[in-house]
């Protein structure tokens, strides 16, 4: 299929001064900035936009002339890349040794204009137009990937939080000020940066802190673990005392301690299997108020051995019920995802 571009671009080239190319695992990440600056002043025949090491043909314009179709031609013959692992990209690089196919090529390098084009997930390189995600493989973990960041893409850019430590400045961007909760807390290191950041009244922290039955998780350790997780949590939020307040019981117990609609946001990271998140999702968006974040951890699904999770599974059930969408934060291994409740 990367070979098939090159046929493909010499058959709608005729009907256009200029062709922009974007592969499939390529996400349109900021949508307000034109592409037409990259060639409005060009004289090039190719256009192409260096990532940290090399140009690539992910993303790349080429102009309506003879000599485009000669350049194309060119990249074709190049049979010794055929299963090379970057097909076309190396032969077009291949091609950029010769003085006369460089000399019609324009490679932006990375850091020209405010942003550039074409960006790279894997460089966090969130100020070009379009996120790359290559070299990532075929398997159901990259589309979930691409996926995430679509979600993100759609999301107002006010509203973005790349990383799920940007939370609390969400919050305050919100307005969203006076009382949270975190279900699953384990020994508060995400409830420290919740608290660091985030300007509101007070985050209410609640987990069982006892070894559970019959739930397979690396965090569901024994309860003297847990003990001693719970013995640290006041040092480690030493500095947010009286911001905090902990309720240790389980999830459904300590949904009765809330009114409906009065939560400003709630941070599900308690139980992961489907069923769990299932009724975690259920119990808790009711308390959370109109404008205010729901969110939770891991949106992702089971990759044996290693663990048994069900968050995605349970958080898109949940989107088509409610008619909501989720964004997910770009996080590779453990994304966090949230909405704006509705």
């Amino acid at each position: 299929p990367a070979w098939s571009k090159i046929v493909a671009l010499r058959r709608v080239l005729p009907n256009y001064d200029w062709v922009f190319w974007c592969d499939t695992d390529a996400v349109l990440w900021r949508p307000d900035v034109g592409l037409r600056q990259f060639v409005a002043c060009a004289d090039s025949a190719v256009i192409l936009q260096a990532n940290h090491e090399a140009p690539n043909s992910g993303l790349f314009f080429i102009r309506n002339c003879p000599w485009s179709f000669h350049f194309l031609d060119e990249v074709y013959r190049q049979e010794q890349f055929i299963h090379h692992p970057c097909w076309e990209n190396m032969a077009i690089i291949e091609l950029l040794n010769k003085e006369e196919i460089r000399s019609r090529v324009h490679v932006y390098p990375k850091q020209q204009l405010p942003g550039g084009f074409h960006g790279f997930r894997y460089y966090n390189d969130w100020d070009k137009i379009f996120i790359h995600h290559p070299g990532m493989g075929d398997s159901r973990y990259r589309l979930w990937l691409i996926d995430n960041l679509v979600r993100l893409a759609e999301m107002d850019d006010r509203n973005r939080v790349l990383v799920r430590a940007d939370l609390g400045a969400l919050l305050n961007r919100l307005g969203l000020l006076g009382e949270g909760v975190e279900v699953g807390v384990e020994a508060g290191e995400f409830a420290a940066t919740v608290l660091n950041s985030w300007e509101g009244r007070r985050l209410h922290l609640v987990d069982a802190w006892r070894h559970l039955p019959d739930y397979d998780d690396v965090c569901n350790i024994d309860d003297a673990g847990h003990e001693a997780r719970l013995r640290q949590l006041p040092e480690r939020l030493s500095r947010h005392a009286g911001r905090y307040q902990i309720h240790r019981m389980l999830s459904r117990e300590a949904t009765a301690a809330f009114e409906n609609g009065s939560l400003d946001f709630a941070y599900i990271d308690a139980q992961q299997t489907y069923e769990a998140v299932r009724e975690d999702l259920s119990l808790w968006y009711p308390k959370v108020r109109t404008g205010g974040v729901f969110a939770g951890h891991d949106f992702l699904d089971s990759r044996p051995p290693d663990f048994h999770f069900g968050v995605r599974r349970a958080v898109l059930e949940f989107e088509r019920q409610r008619g909501v969408r989720a964004a997910v934060t770009t996080e590779c291994d453990w994304p966090s995802w949230y909405l704006i409740k509705p």
